[in-house]
C-alpha cells in the first residue's frame, strides 16, 4: 500500500510495523523475549529455548535478529532496515551451546607464519567441539575439508 502516513513514515512501514517487525533501535530485550516466547506458543520454536537464552544481554538477543526489508521513513524519505526474530538464528544458537558441552580433540592445520611469501601450516591437536562447519578451538573455526582434517577422541 504505496503512500505517506504524515510526515513520520510510509504505509508500508506502518505495515511492517503491525506485523511485528521493527527497526533495530526499537527492540529491547524484553521485546524480543515476548516474541521469542510468542513464537513458542505458536509452535514455531520447542518449548523450553525461552529458558535458556533468557540470561543473554539485549546485546547477544539482537543476534537473533535479522534485517526483513526497509521503508522510507521521516519527511526526507529516510531509507529505515526493519527486523525481525529468526527462529533459525535461534537454533543455530542452541546447537552451538549443545556442541560446547562435547569437548572432544581434533587434528587441524594450524598456520604458523609465512616463508617465502607461502602461508605455513603445522598439523597440531586441539581441545574444541565439532559443528555443522567443522571444528572450533578457542573461538576460530577450523573448515571441514580444508583445515579441519579428522577427530581424534570424542
Amino acid at each position: 500500500m504505496a503512500g505517506y502516513k504524515g510526515y513520520s513514515m510510509s504505509n508500508n512501514a506502518v505495515s511492517a510495523y503491525e506485523s511485528g517487525k521493527k527497526p533495530m533501535s526499537k527492540w529491547t530485550k524484553t521485546a524480543i523475549l515476548e516474541e521469542i516466547e510468542s513464537m513458542v506458543s505458536s509452535g514455531d520454536l520447542p518449548e523450553g529455548i525461552t529458558e535458556e537464552i533468557k540470561d543473554l544481554s539485549a546485546k547477544e538477543l539482537k543476534g537473533f535478529l535479522s534485517c526483513s526489508e526497509w521503508h522510507h521513513t521521516s519527511k526526507m524519505y529516510n531509507k529505515t532496515y526493519f527486523y525481525e526474530v529468526s527462529s533459525s538464528a535461534i537454533l543455530r544458537y542452541v546447537k552451538e551451546k549443545e556442541a560446547e558441552k562435547h569437548v572432544t580433540s581434533a587434528l587441524c592445520k594450524v598456520h604458523t607464519g609465512f616463508n617465502a611469501g607461502n602461508a605455513v601450516y603445522e598439523e597440531r591437536v586441539l581441545h574444541g567441539y565439532v559443528n555443522d562447519y567443522g571444528f572450533v578451538s578457542e573461538g576460530k573455526q577450523y573448515l571441514k575439508g580444508i583445515d579441519f582434517i579428522k577427530v581424534i577422541e570424542g
